[in-house]
């Protein structure tokens, strides 16, 4: 969750070309697909763990 404050204050860096401009874009939307991919699957891990955990407790 401390990934998103990172990448929002990547918005407001002062811009001054064209191409810093463009680099900046590409970089904010690649972090931005990297973190969200990233937190899906860290509740998926968990998700699947407690599962498992529960599913081994249940049964055995």
């Amino acid at each position: 969750m401390a990934v998103f404050p990172l990448i929002y204050n990547f918005r407001n860096l002062p811009i001054k070309r064209p191409f810093n401009f463009f680099l900046h874009r590409t970089f904010r939307f690649v972090a931005l697909i990297l973190s969200s991919s990233l937190i899906y699957s860290l509740v998926f891990f968990f998700f699947f763990f407690f599962f498992f955990f529960f599913f081994f407790f249940f049964f055995f």
